[in-house]
């Protein structure tokens, strides 16, 4: 799980630092796992080490938008102290797996919004 020279170090450390405890891996990521984590107050999180300017701008944006239409951020560090460290909170399965219709998904997602989907005449609901 964690071939990559120093990254079971470097999740030890950031579980330390934010108090958390690795309750598993999240399936379907590419690279570096994503863990599903619980901080000392109990709240369900997933952890995300990366590296890089890449990494660096994902944090930024994620913390800019607040939550809205992104998953919401509960702690972040992109120094050198953590080498990169994303802590999120944990959302469910993915919209893909438990509503595989991509009109469904339009739906789902703009329910969430507080958006009204308007059928165009002549099409299916």
């Amino acid at each position: 799980l964690f071939r990559s020279a120093g990254l079971h170090e470097r999740l030890a450390d950031v579980c330390a630092t934010w108090g958390l405890t690795i309750e598993g891996v999240h399936e379907g990521g590419v690279g570096v796992p994503v863990m599903a984590v619980r901080t000392a107050s109990g709240v369900a999180a997933a952890l995300k080490l990366g590296h890089g300017e890449g990494f660096a701008q994902q944090c930024r944006v994620l913390v800019a938008a607040g939550g809205v239409g992104y998953v919401r951020v509960l702690e972040h560090d992109t120094s050198e102290t953590h080498k990169s460290a994303l802590l999120m909170e944990r959302l469910g399965e993915s919209l893909a797996h438990t509503t595989p219709d991509p009109a469904e998904q339009t739906r789902v997602l703009a329910d969430a919004q507080g958006f009204k989907v308007i059928q165009a005449q002549g099409t299916r609901a």
